[in-house]
């Protein structure tokens, strides 16, 4: 979540989604990456009103459990995140750190449960 609130959370502008890629170790020098989910996230509505941080997180955390369950000893060795946004966007402003702990914190507040995620329609974006 944190890669989101840096990065994504602060150039939110209209619709967008996002895919977290975790990269695994197999054998001594070898590594793989597994996308968390087959189609990315949707992180806004369709209008682009933003899905509250609490519901994206509870769809994270249930999609690294199914990860884990299924890479089981397999150690990460980093992650991404893989951004798209429906317009253009400049570069972020720069992140002010003293506002990471509240933003995390937003994150981890109980979901409501009233969305699903996984059954929002992701659209197709030629632009990322």
């Amino acid at each position: 979540m944190e890669l989101l609130v840096r990065y994504v959370y602060p150039v939110l502008l209209g619709y967008a989604k996002a895919n977290i890629i975790f990269y695994l170790k197999i054998g001594e020098d070898d590594e793989i990456a597994k996308p968390l989910n087959k189609q990315s996230i949707p992180l806004t509505f369709d209008d682009g009103t933003p899905i509250s941080k609490s519901e994206i997180y509870a769809s994270v955390y249930r999609s690294i459990l199914k990860l884990i369950e299924i890479y089981d000893g397999f150690g990460v060795v980093r992650i991404a995140i893989r951004a798209h946004f429906k317009d253009d966007i400049n570069e972020p402003p720069p992140f002010k750190e003293e506002l990471l702990e509240e933003a995390i914190s937003e994150c981890i507040k109980p979901a409501s449960g009233e969305i699903d995620i996984t059954n929002l329609p992701v659209k197709n974006l030629s632009k990322t």
